[in-house]
């Protein structure tokens, strides 16, 4: 994602900072030293709720424009994949697949409220009717969590024959913990890496999928919003998606080589 940004960004000419938070108190202290910094537009994605650090910049006059989700309804920009709709488009995948009876849906603590939106349109598209769920808790979207989530499901929840795990990392550690488990019979996860791109077109045994969205067109929107900002300009439209596509073995070989990361 860096690569993205820091290419769009010198193509545009800009002068610009590129601050990493590993929480929301880390967040909220870049925020107020971009302030003192001048900064003439912020471009955020948010880690918890910042929204202290948000008003001084607003206070400041310092517009923002934010990837993924609000802190505050004070932004220039919202670019965003539709959470919800990515979680409900998710479930209508799982209603159309045969013989599953419980799904164990990841839930996760990093990004909780991108996590919380993806369940929330998950059980909205579900069909409640023949499909039970359990929610396994988590803490970041990485492969080693994956692992973790897969060892409670099989020690745990012995019923569970699909999982929604709502990332591609997520989803990849799971499948190398699955082993010999035989139990599982379709993994959806989310984002489009090549290398869970790859494992969907090898699949013998489980059927995998993924909701695809490109972080590349993410990064590339928000900070057109932000130099048309800087140039005077009001964005055409406050809140901008970024589409989705469900993506299995049917269809992946179309995304296969031009998978962004």
């Amino acid at each position: 994602v860096r690569g993205y940004a820091v290419t769009n960004l010198e193509s545009y000419g800009l002068t610009y900072s590129i601050r990493y938070s590993a929480s929301e108190k880390e967040q909220g202290s870049n925020i107020i030293d971009m302030v003192n910094r001048n900064a003439n537009v912020l471009i955020v994605s948010p880690e918890g709720l910042p929204e202290d650090s948000l008003k001084v910049a607003h206070n400041a006059g310092i517009p923002v424009v934010f990837l993924e989700y609000p802190v505050t309804d004070t932004y220039a920009a919202l670019v965003q994949i539709d959470n919800e709709t990515v979680g409900k488009t998710a479930a209508e995948y799982f209603n159309n697949q045969q013989g599953i009876s419980k799904i164990a849906l990841i839930s996760v603590k990093q990004d909780s409220i991108i996590s919380k939106a993806r369940l929330k349109g998950f059980m909205a598209g579900l069909n409640e009717e023949s499909i039970d769920t359990v929610t396994i808790t988590i803490n970041n979207y990485i492969n080693d969590d994956g692992r973790n989530a897969f060892t409670t499901i099989r020690d745990k929840h012995k019923d569970v024959d699909a999982i929604y795990a709502q990332n591609d990392e997520v989803a990849s550690g799971i499948l190398k913990a699955i082993g010999e488990y035989a139990n599982i019979k379709v993994i959806v996860g989310c984002g489009g890496s090549y290398s869970y791109l790859e494992r969907i077109n090898n699949s013998l045994n489980i059927t995998l999928a993924t909701t695809l969205y490109s972080p590349k067109t993410l990064i590339e929107t928000a900070i057109k919003e932000a130099n048309d900002i800087l140039n005077g300009s009001i964005p055409d439209k406050k809140v901008i998606d970024i589409e989705t596509a469900i993506v299995d073995k049917e269809n992946v070989a179309t995304y296969l080589d031009n998978a962004e990361y």
